[in-house]
């Protein structure tokens, strides 16, 4: 699949940009702790065991069980920060910028797993963080949210825990806003129609969003959702980020075949962008990223790693790759490129890069179609 597409890749232009890359990005407005755990096939001592390493198998231990119960030892692989604010955040932090998060990172103090973070970005909490316990596996991974914060969280919520002079100074200066996650907000069509109104108006603010998973809701909550922001979309420019498994049910919904094929992928995406009304719409998957917008449309293969080190939070690193490449005029298979090079690195070293660290992870990947 490494192609041509590689080929046109400007390694020369990716660098330039990244070396006075500059501006504004706020993201919320949610808030998760990871708690991710691995589960025990079987164990021979106290120090040696065997783990399930895919999801397949885990999944075939609890279908051949039946009716009956099924107990499995998990082990504590990591405590830290999760979401789609923090994952994102954390690759454009270290990619050289100093982000603005919104969110529920700890209403009386800060929760330990959100303290490094500090270190690359600006955080204003409102309240407790959401929980997810995660069972990591090397193919994937099962998430198990408790999310009442988040879907208790409305507008209201929102001006009570900040003013809106505060608001405004987050909001409308930045050059990028960037929300999710609407599967786990109830609200999340009102408290974007009010930030628009109050807090987007006569500014030249972009918006990125990350809806996850879009079967959580109704399709006529998802339909109101995308009529809201095609809307909208007239007076801000909006960006609709999808993963694979999003990808396919959005396209189900407008009649369209999700597939394989990255290049019938990329002329489907044109033609739902046009539907929904929006600026721009991109897909990333293991095997290709893909986007449209109203200039332009591109794909970009992508390196499948067959043992990961991480995939808890792979989208959310193409998501702030994708966000920091998208602050100057980097056409539409560069951004592509850096936002897979970023989460390929991320993937295999179990971290975000810096910037220099994904140049580098880019003009390998180009080098290897030679």
């Amino acid at each position: 699949m490494f192609d041509k597409n590689w080929c046109y890749v400007d390694i020369d232009a990716i660098r330039d940009y990244f070396s006075t890359v500059s501006g504004k990005i706020t993201l919320g407005i949610d808030g998760c702790v990871d708690e991710v755990w691995q589960p025990v096939k079987s164990r021979e001592s106290l120090s040696k065991y065997t783990a399930y390493e895919s999801m397949k198998s885990f999944g075939e231990l609890i279908v051949k069980r039946g009716e009956g119960g099924v107990s499995v030892e998990i082990i504590r692989k990591r405590r830290k920060y999760g979401g789609f604010t923090g994952n994102t955040a954390n690759t454009i932090g270290c990619l050289g910028l100093k982000p603005t998060l919104i969110g529920f990172f700890g209403k009386t103090s800060l929760d330990p797993a959100f303290v490094k973070l500090m270190e690359s970005c600006t955080l204003v909490p409102i309240g407790d963080p959401a929980i997810n316990q995660i069972l990591e596996f090397g193919d994937g991974k099962i998430m198990l949210a408790h999310l009442k914060e988040l879907e208790e969280f409305n507008w209201t919520c929102l001006t009570g825990a900040l003013d809106i002079g505060s608001l405004k100074s987050y909001f409308t200066d930045a050059d990028i806003v960037a929300l999710g996650y609407w599967a786990s907000m109830p609200a999340f069509d009102e408290v974007l129609a009010e930030i628009c109104r109050h807090l987007l108006i006569e500014c030249n603010t972009r918006m990125f969003f990350d809806f996850a998973d879009l079967r959580i809701r109704s399709r006529e909550a998802l339909i109101k959702t995308l009529d809201l922001i095609g809307e909208l979309n007239q007076n801000t420019p909006m960006t609709l980020s999808l993963n694979e498994s999003e990808a396919e049910f959005l396209f189900s919904r407008f009649g369209a075949t999700f597939s394989s094929d990255i290049d019938s992928v990329e002329k489907s995406l044109k033609l739902l962008r046009r539907k929904i009304g929006i600026n721009e719409i991109i897909v990333h998957t293991p095997y290709f990223a893909a986007g449209a917008n109203v200039e332009e449309s591109a794909s970009m293969p992508q390196f499948h790693c067959e043992k990961a080190v991480i995939t808890t939070g792979a989208g959310d690193t193409f998501n702030g790759g994708y966000l920091t490449a998208d602050l100057g005029n980097l056409n539409l298979e560069n951004r592509l490129a850096i936002a897979n090079a970023a989460t390929f690195f991320y993937i295999t070293n179990g971290y975000a890069p810096d910037s220099g660290a994904l140049i580098k992870k880019a003009s390998e990947i180009k080098a290897r179609i030679k």
